[in-house]
């Protein structure tokens, strides 16, 4: 019997090539993992209450929210920088954020310091020694140039897989929570933090 969500839809897509995506969104639907079964959650993961809980309750978060995007469009208005306060900005740390505290303990505060800034949480990483060389899920990664960040939902080794906020959509515009799949390499920090 497959998986099915709240509204009885499947959670799982097989495409003709093959490949079986997870379908993780009931905010929208017809949205899809990009990434192979394994790669991405079929359903967000039981996260307990041992050590990288609060990882897997951030990712179980960032799931929830994928296909929800700022409105409109091209505004960079959106709830998760709301929540800390702030009005329309660039929003993928803000997004990594509202992740972890409404998982947590719902302070509106993070331990990076400032929410919204992709700087503070490299720099944040690089002091504490929290950066690892290879994901895993709950990490945070960012990019070297703290240009965009995200929350890692799986990794084979050489890919991994995302759900990140202020990101591009499958309509090819940057305003969406959505999942990524990509390239283990230089251009990222893993960063390990619960």
């Amino acid at each position: 019997m497959p998986v099915r969500s709240r509204r009885g839809t499947p959670l799982l897509q097989v495409r003709a090539d093959g490949r079986r995506l997870a379908r993780v969104s009931d905010v929208d639907p017809g949205q899809a993992a990009d990434g192979i079964l394994g790669d991405a959650a079929v359903r967000p993961p039981e996260p307990g209450d041992g050590p990288g809980a609060a990882a897997l309750r951030a990712v179980a978060a960032g799931l929830h929210e994928q296909g929800r995007r700022e409105e409109p469009c091209g505004s960079n208005r959106n709830p998760y920088s709301s929540y800390f306060g702030f009005g329309a900005q660039f929003w993928c740390a803000d997004f990594v954020a509202w992740c972890i505290d409404t998982s947590g303990d719902h302070d509106r505060h993070v331990a990076w310091g400032p929410p919204s800034a992709v700087r503070s949480i490299t720099a944040w990483a690089v002091r504490d020694n929290l950066v690892v060389p290879a994901p895993a899920r709950g990490d945070i990664f960012t990019y070297r140039n703290d240009a965009h960040c995200g929350l890692v939902t799986g990794s084979n080794g050489e890919r991994f897989t995302t759900i990140e906020g202020n990101t591009t959509g499958r309509d090819g515009k940057t305003c969406w929570v959505a999942q990524h799949t990509r390239r283990v390499d230089e251009t990222y920090y893993f960063v390990r933090w619960d």
